[in-house]
């Protein structure tokens, strides 16, 4: 699903060769999974772009391929010619092959937008999100973020297992959800980064937000995951200016944590 992804950026900016590239690399790492419901939505997809591009001939041999995948795919499963026959011609036609591919492009739409251990969105996600908000308003945006990672997250690992550690993460996870208003966007960015996206929000409204987390997060019994152990976040909010790229804005909310997280180390050793 990266490949068709990467695929799906470029054809969206018009590099319909790159696009094709990328679907063509898609069918050949679903091939070396056997991961045949992969590879006939890779065909289905090359047929589309040739199309679209007025290569009817290709169009015609990619559609093709991906009915003779999946005929092959039923062939296995039965052993009379005739129900073989009767099938592909429903194959065809038939709603239901229809529908199965494209819950199957959902299914990887939602996988590639989404970390798999917390199910938030992860950072594609919310990069894309902050693009479209960024484009929205270029004029004086209207945007800001909040960064929190959790102090000293290796010796949960360390002390009481990379399974408590998950589970610390998930119950982070399910705290920034309930701590963001309705429209805010809460992403893992990696590890115990995380990253809220907060719409028509200035810093102070994100404070007052980070604040509120903060106190749900003091609050909560961590003993019940990891005995005896206390959790505590560092948190810092960037807020959005004007002409901010994507880059610019994740790169000062990281450089804000840094020094935030290095003033917090030098007043414990002090």
């Amino acid at each position: 699903f990266v490949d068709w992804a990467w695929a799906e950026v470029a054809a969206g900016e018009g590099r319909h060769d790159d696009a094709r590239t990328h679907l063509e690399a898609m069918v050949e790492h679903a091939l070396a999974a056997e991961f045949e419901e992969l590879v006939c939505l890779a065909y289905r997809l090359l047929s589309q772009q040739a199309a679209r591009r007025g290569q009817h001939r290709d169009a015609l041999l990619h559609l093709q391929r991906m009915y003779q995948r999946e005929w092959t795919l039923r062939a296995e499963a039965i052993a009379s010619r005739e129900t073989i026959v009767g099938w592909q011609v429903e194959l065809r036609e038939s709603y239901e092959a229809r529908r199965r591919l494209q819950a199957a492009a959902r299914r990887l739409e939602r996988i590639s937008m989404e970390d798999h251990l917390t199910g938030l969105p992860n950072r594609r996600l919310a990069e894309q999100v902050l693009a479209e908000l960024l484009a929205q308003a270029p004029g004086e945006p209207r945007v800001a973020l909040a960064f929190i990672d959790i102090d000293d997250f290796k010796l949960v690992n360390d002390r009481f297992s990379h399974r408590a550690g998950d589970e610390v993460l998930r119950s982070l996870s399910a705290l920034l959800k309930h701590g963001v208003r309705q429209g805010d966007v809460v992403a893992r960015l990696a590890g115990d980064e995380f990253v809220l996206v907060l719409p028509d929000t200035d810093a102070a409204t994100a404070g007052e937000v980070v604040h509120r987390i903060e106190a749900m997060v003091e609050a909560h019994d961590w003993g019940a995951l990891a005995p005896g152990r206390e959790l505590r976040i560092s948190a810092s909010v960037a807020q959005a200016r004007t002409g901010d790229s994507v880059e610019a804005l994740l790169h000062r909310g990281d450089t804000s944590m840094y020094w935030r997280k290095l003033g917090r180390a030098r007043s414990r050793d002090a």
